[in-house]
């Protein structure tokens, strides 16, 4: 007969949306619950995140407001309700055969209910990000805007203590909305005059935090005032099974290990394995280097659920973002910049050590970030990594480049410069000619707003993160003002997003299809529910809340 340390019906690993929020939901339906983090701090990839949730048909939908979707019929976009099964047409194309369209359908359905139940039972608040589109606005089914919601602003002096200084903060994380992001124009406008730095400096002095850090900081809230048992720097190392069904969790905690008994059941929401010494070369589609996530990432529940027979599906993708390295480091590892309103100023570019453009850079982070695993098969390599973001002297003076603001001095590493494209590319190892040959013919065709290579420029999401005073295209301009800058860009991500594979009961499945007695899993230790496709800002923290709340209520209702 087993000997337990500590008996509960339900053991949650990680802390991250979907963790807390099956922690709540669990309580909520009768359960005593432990929570295993394995660090010092809650919140996980979704602390640092912008803290973006894609809800089709969310709340403020349903209270009046009309997304746009495009008509090609008339060639307008036009107003219109919003549906389940709008979205679910635009998902499956996104998902590409690569998710079930009962998972799918699933998350579709569920995702409201369980936004709606934070609300009403917790300390989270919505407020609606009604500018951010779907990435593919203008495919069958997407939107112009409406779907993204993000937890409200929270104050830390209006915390306890115990909370406060318990929740995981981001290295780039501001007092804003990122509603209000948007209509500032994203970080790269940040000294162009159009954001409100006496509104921030007041938040700043009330110790105020939005995105990814807000939404953690209203769910751990919420554990606490429930006196819900979260156990720091205890992470989990293995699952227990007895006749077939797992019973348990062995811990540790000051090099002690500690056996956990589970009576219902045990929810993995340990996030991704990004952070692993050798998972990511093993399994990802392609090198991956600058990871966004907090560096503790490491598969632990991937490899915990495997060694009992768990199946994982997906698990060659990530959710993929270009990044840089500016010098920085966070929890002692180097910390990685992702590229997402930079590259698609108007006057930049992003090449390849041939000097080449290959993709769209206006597209959205996640598919530019796959054209860089293009394989060469007659040169044997990946040509596109690493690539180098270009720039000249006009962008320096009129945005934000990561670390360098208008009239700052550049620093080497991570920029350097010369006068001429020609010398740039000699300092950066990149093909002189390539880059002279490249830079010529984009200047001539983005001086007509055009780009008949890739189409940038074309799609209304391109658009939209673009310089809307620049004419006539916002996102297409000219590389032409000495000096010529470049940073190096490597194919980073935000998680990995493949994993265990769940069904629409949150339960984990082993190679037959049938659930893993006692196993439920969440967020991005699962294979994604968008089948390693990307539909808009806020479906990784979506699909871990939606399916965190799944796996409670299934737990809690036997």
């Amino acid at each position: 007969m087993s000997t337990w340390d500590v008996k509960v019906d339900v053991v949650v690993v990680g802390s991250g949306a979907g963790a807390l929020t099956a922690a709540i939901v669990a309580h909520d339906g009768g359960a005593k619950v432990v929570v295993l983090e394995k660090t010092d701090k809650a919140g996980g990839a979704s602390a640092v995140s912008g803290g973006a949730v894609w809800v089709p048909n969310n709340k403020f939908i349903r209270e009046g407001f009309q997304p746009e979707f495009w008509d090609p019929d008339r060639n307008e976009w036009v107003k219109a309700s919003d549906s389940e099964e709008k979205a679910f047409k635009y998902m499956k194309a996104i998902a590409a055969g690569r998710s079930s369209d009962e998972l799918i359908r699933t998350y579709l359905r569920t995702v409201n209910e369980a936004c709606d139940y934070l609300e009403k039972k917790t300390h989270v608040k919505w407020s609606h990000v009604k500018l951010m589109p779907d990435y593919f606005p203008e495919w069958e089914g997407g939107v112009k805007g409406g779907r993204v919601m993000e937890a409200q602003l929270i104050s830390f002096n209006s915390l306890p203590k115990e909370v406060a200084e318990r929740v995981r903060l981001s290295p780039v994380s501001l007092p804003i909305l990122l509603e209000e992001l948007v209509e500032w124009g994203g970080l790269a406008t940040m000294m162009s005059g159009k954001w409100n730095f006496n509104l921030i400096n007041e938040r700043l002095k009330d110790r105020f935090y939005g995105w990814g850090t807000a939404l953690i900081a209203r769910l751990l809230y919420s554990c606490y005032e429930r006196g819900i048992d979260v156990r720091y720097n205890t992470p989990a190392k293995r699952l227990i099974v007895e006749d077939g069904r797992v019973v348990g969790v062995v811990a540790e905690h000051k090099g002690k290990e500690i056996r956990i008994r589970a009576n219902k059941g045990v929810i993995l929401a340990t996030g991704g394995f990004e952070w692993h010494e050798k998972m990511p070369a093993a399994f990802l589609r392609g090198p991956m280097k600058g990871p966004m996530s907090p560096p503790h990432n490491t598969g632990d529940g991937h490899r915990m659920a495997m060694e009992v027979g768990a199946q994982v599906d997906l698990m060659s993708e990530a959710w993929w973002f270009p990044t840089v390295h500016t010098g920085d480091s966070y929890d002692g590892k180097p910390y990685y910049r992702g590229i997402f309103f930079e590259k698609v100023l108007p006057g930049v570019i992003i090449v390849n050590k041939y000097g080449k453009r290959f993709a769209n850079e206006a597209a959205n982070y996640f598919d530019f970030t796959r054209a860089m695993h293009t394989w060469d098969p007659n040169k044997h390599e990946y040509p596109n990594i690493p690539a180098w973001m270009i720039f000249d002297e006009r962008v320096h003076q009129s945005y934000t480049v990561f670390t360098l603001y208008p009239g700052a001095e550049p620093t080497d590493p991570p920029f350097k410069w010369a006068d001429t494209p020609r010398d740039l590319a000699r300092m950066a190892g990149i093909d002189p000619d390539g880059l002279e040959e490249t830079i010529e013919r984009f200047n001539r065709h983005a001086r007509e707003g055009v780009d008949p290579d890739f189409h940038r420029g074309e799609s209304y999401f391109d658009k939209f993160y673009g310089d809307p005073n620049w004419k006539p295209n916002p996102t297409l301009g000219p590389l032409e003002k000495p000096p010529f800058y470049a940073i190096e860009v490597y194919p980073g991500c935000l998680g990995s997003c493949g994993g265990l594979k769940i069904n629409e009961k949150a339960q984990v499945l082993d190679y037959n299809e049938k659930p893993i007695p006692g196993l439920y899993a969440a967020g991005n230790v699962t294979a994604a529910v968008s089948g390693g496709g990307y539909p808009s800002s806020g479906i990784t923290i979506g699909a871990g809340i939606c399916f965190g709340y799944i796996a409670a209520r299934e737990i809690t209702k036997k």
